[in-house]
């Protein structure tokens, strides 16, 4: 038995001091095909780059780590330059000669990225920090594909805003949440869909102010069918209900103010335009007396035949011009402003 175990040691040495024969200290030159000359130095076995080592190319790039039969596989940092001729450091796991594993990539911009890589494209879960030409910055934690956000993930701008919620090659698309900060410092937070980076399909925005609108969107637009409570110094605060074209009111909708007053009609680029009901109250020494108008506009304004019914019965047809009744008649209404 003794012997047994003799033997099988001897062989072990054997075994060790051949690798150790085969693994050695090299410095080697070259070039490559497009005339870039290096310099190798380092373990290699059997000739081929194998260990640790380190090589340095004519244009200043260089790599220093671990090899696997000629190629970077393991652990290794390597200098080099991007597309954009932007200088760059990456430390963290290779295969093949690519960044594939976790690893961190620095450029002397200052931006950087750390987190999962998949033959040289970021992709997995990271964090990225950017910035911009205008020099503000950005940073990105969630989801990558391809180098692209891609997933879900948040992204957070030095001015205070951001957005969380799910990305697609790069952009905000799908569900997701977003605060941002207007240039006179007032702040909106919407909650719902997005497609390619613009507020597209169904959500809810709101202002500091208090006001909000609830419905659908296109590229960044409040247009479609939707319900905005609009914050106004000048008319009031007033809920409108309908039908919306690039932000204005446009269609068919209601508005309601706090007062009791409401208007519901027809609606072009934010004023009244075609057939509507006005329903509203003059004042006399403290007694509201209701009226409803049905009429036609035109550009905000009463332009056309219309009727004042009271709450007494009595009626009043007069022909409108651009807000004014166009023969001397009595008046007992007044024109409430137009809002947009």
């Amino acid at each position: 038995m003794k012997i047994i175990k003799w033997v099988i040691f001897c062989a072990v040495l054997l075994v060790l001091s051949a690798c150790n024969l085969l693994l050695q200290e090299v410095t080697v030159n070259g070039v490559t095909d497009d005339g870039i000359t290096w310099t190798y130095t380092g373990e290699a076995r059997n000739g081929i780059f194998h260990g640790y080592g380190r090589i340095d190319w004519d244009n200043g790039t260089w790599y220093e780590g671990r090899w696997q039969f000629g190629r970077r596989t393991g652990h290794g940092v390597e200098f080099g330059f991007d597309a954009a001729n932007v200088a760059f450091t990456y430390t963290g796991a290779f295969i093949d000669g690519y960044f594939d594993g976790h690893g961190r990539i620095e450029w002397e911009c200052g931006a950087w990225y750390e987190g999962d890589w998949r033959r040289h494209e970021r992709q997995g879960l990271g964090t990225e920090f950017g910035i911009n030409e205008d020099g503000t910055t950005w940073t990105y934690v969630g989801s990558f594909f391809q180098s692209l956000f891609h997933g879900s993930g948040r992204i957070e701008w030095d001015d205070g805003g951001w957005h969380e919620g799910e990305w697609y090659g790069g952009e905000r698309t799908g569900q997701g949440t977003q605060f941002g900060i207007n240039e006179d410092g007032t702040t909106w937070t919407y909650v719902g869909d997005f497609y390619q980076s613009y507020l597209h399909g169904n959500g809810r925005i709101e202002w500091d102010n208090g006001g909000w609108y609830d419905g659908d969107w296109y590229w960044g637009e409040r247009t479609g069918h939707g319900t905005e409570l609009v914050m106004d110094t000048t008319d009031g605060v007033f809920a409108y209900t309908g039908d919306f074209l690039n932000g204005y009111f446009h269609g068919v909708g209601r508005i309601e103010w706090v007062d009791r007053w409401w208007f519901e009609g027809n609606f072009l680029y934010g004023l009244y335009h075609g057939f509507g009901t006005m329903r509203g109250f003059d004042e006399y020494m403290g007694v509201q007396e209701w009226w409803t108008f049905e009429g036609t506009y035109q550009n905000g304004l009463r332009h056309g035949y219309g009727t004042f019914i009271w709450d007494d019965g009595s009626t009043q047809t007069d022909w409108w011009e651009y807000g004014e009744v166009a023969d001397i008649r009595p008046r007992r209404a007044a024109n409430r402003a137009t809002v947009s």
